[in-house]
């Protein structure tokens, strides 16, 4: 039997959701979107936890998950690349850290696999100057730091290339979960399945790989596993329900029937 792969399925991709309702008989329903209701007998939820925690999406009465996600909230973390152009002082593969007297300051990883770009990484105030007023102020600071660093010659080499937005996006709020003091157990509560229809991925739900990539992946696979247990038992319990039902002579021979007397 030849067996597809995903690109041979005509799956609809990045479509909005709003709602959750669950079905306690036959579903979970995940809806509304342009396409209307989809239905679904399980749905793995792996929307950040500041959006999992807010009100944009209707859920049903699970109160553990959303507290839990609360006490998870993503950092104001942001990253941003620039480019190098013609000749240079930067060593590949080269770390160095702005200022470290200012808050403000960024890290950065210079010429990563030897690539012409250079990629920083700032928190707290320097995300929150690239959020409130724009992505460019972060190309400008980030150009300070590493003209004193570097000497001003470096301007005529760098230029901006990409920024992230993850906390000016109402469908991320943030970067990685950071979880609040004592609260570490939160991860363990928001990766359990509800009533074993709705279930939770992410890099947030893992409980030692949180805040990395394949911690999100591995996350992803635990929730897939589990839903796909789910789904076998419950028609496993459905056919046991079934088979219940029918009377017994239509699944065995009359004279196979036990009885306590002879007539």
């Amino acid at each position: 039997m030849e067996i597809g792969t995903l690109d041979d399925l005509d799956l609809p991709t990045s479509r909005r959701g709003d709602s959750l309702r669950h079905f306690w008989s036959l579903i979970a329903a995940i809806g509304e979107n342009p396409l209307g209701t989809v239905r679904a007998k399980a749905a793995i939820v792996t929307v950040s936890t500041s959006v999992l925690a807010g009100a944009s999406i209707q859920m049903p009465a699970a109160p553990a998950w959303r507290h839990a996600a609360a006490l998870l909230p993503p950092g104001k973390n942001e990253k941003m690349f620039l480019e190098v152009t013609g000749d240079s002082p930067f060593d590949p593969e080269t770390q160095v850290l702005g200022n470290p007297r200012d808050v403000r300051t960024g890290a950065y990883y210079i010429r990563p696999f030897g690539w012409p770009v250079i990629e920083c990484f700032v928190g707290r105030e320097c995300a929150r100057v690239m959020v409130q007023d724009s992505p460019e102020a972060g190309f400008v600071h980030a150009l300070e730091e590493l003209a004193a660093l570097f000497g001003s010659d470096v301007r005529r080499v760098l230029g901006p290339l990409i920024a992230s937005g993850w906390s000016r996006n109402p469908n991320v709020g943030g970067a990685y979960s950071c979880a609040l003091p004592r609260n570490g157990i939160a991860r363990e509560v928001l990766a359990r399945p509800f009533e074993n229809r709705l279930f939770f991925a992410g890099e947030a739900t893992h409980g030692f790989d949180f805040s990395t990539a394949h911690g999100a992946h591995d996350s992803g696979v635990r929730a897939a596993e589990e839903a796909i247990g789910s789904i076998a038992a419950a028609r496993l319990r459905h056919a046991r329900a079934f088979i219940c039902l029918v009377p017994a002579a239509r699944i065995c021979k009359i004279e196979d029937i036990p009885t306590d007397h002879e007539e």
